[in-house]
């Protein structure tokens, strides 16, 4: 994980001058979001949020910088390094992880055994593992574009190096990516289904698919869920903590059924 986090920040050195406008300017690389070597669940997401460097407009400082922000002299020394991969396999230990996001996830994690504190689960994004100034969606076309060349054939070397990852969970459009970077020419659908409307937009059910595929270059087998309704990024959107809760049993049996989470 080393090698990559040292390419990303590689990347981000040229990127962020020549996407100023959108690549949030405090923002370090991010490749992965908790205890990733020990890690059977992976939730996955677009980009970092700005919110992992600043609230509102200012930088967070201090105790409560959730990661490394840019060095002003943009030199990554050995120091900076330890200090990057500590708040990165830390980051849901150290209190002060975005919880107004990631709490979402918690009632689907309980239900598969999991949750990010114990290291059982950890985030990744399958864009960019670089923050923009605003959510990604509202970025430019061509930025955005450009990020995923970089972005999503790192998420895979990333994936790589989570050793016991079994279990991929994304929500809304993360879904394309993975048809393209694992080759899933068909989602399935599961026997069971909430059954309940769970979206104030035309999104037709099933609302939650799933596929069994290859890490490519591995033989490394893994089965991805992907929850379609998604709003402005935030996770299991229009679904109360019962409801996430009830989702994560329909996973976990589903999983089971596949041969995953024995």
């Amino acid at each position: 994980m080393q090698s990559l986090y040292n390419k990303s920040w590689d990347q981000l050195k040229s990127d962020r001058s020549q996407f100023k406008e959108d690549i949030d300017q405090e923002a370090t690389p991010i490749l992965v979001f908790g205890q990733f070597k020990s890690a059977r669940i992976v939730t996955v997401g677009l980009n970092p949020s700005e919110r992992e460097f600043r609230e509102s407009s200012k930088p967070l400082k201090g105790d409560k910088q959730r990661f490394l922000h840019w060095p002003r002299d943009g030199q990554l020394t050995s120091d900076l390094r330890k200090m990057a991969f500590e708040r990165m396999t830390n980051y849901f230990t150290r209190g002060q992880a975005y919880s107004r996001w990631f709490d979402r996830y918690s009632p689907l994690l309980c239900s598969l055994s999991a949750c990010y504190k114990s290291g059982t689960a950890c985030h990744t994004d399958v864009i960019s593992p670089f923050a923009t100034a605003r959510g990604i969606n509202r970025c430019k076309g061509s930025n955005v574009r450009y990020l995923k060349k970089f972005g999503r054939p790192m998420w895979l070397e990333v994936m790589k190096k989570i050793p016991h990852a079994e279990l991929v969970f994304g929500c809304g459009s993360v879904r394309h990516s993975f048809e393209e970077l694992l080759h899933i020419p068909t989602w399935r659908k599961p026997s069971a289904e909430l059954g309940k409307k769970v979206s104030e937009k035309k999104i037709k059910p099933p609302f939650l698919v799933y596929a069994k595929a290859k890490l490519p270059g591995t033989e490394r087998s893994i089965i991805i869920f992907c929850w379609k309704p998604n709003r402005y990024g935030s996770p299991l959107c229009w679904l109360s903590d019962k409801d996430s809760e009830n989702l994560g049993n329909i996973v976990r049996d589903t999983a089971r059924r596949e041969g995953f989470l024995k």
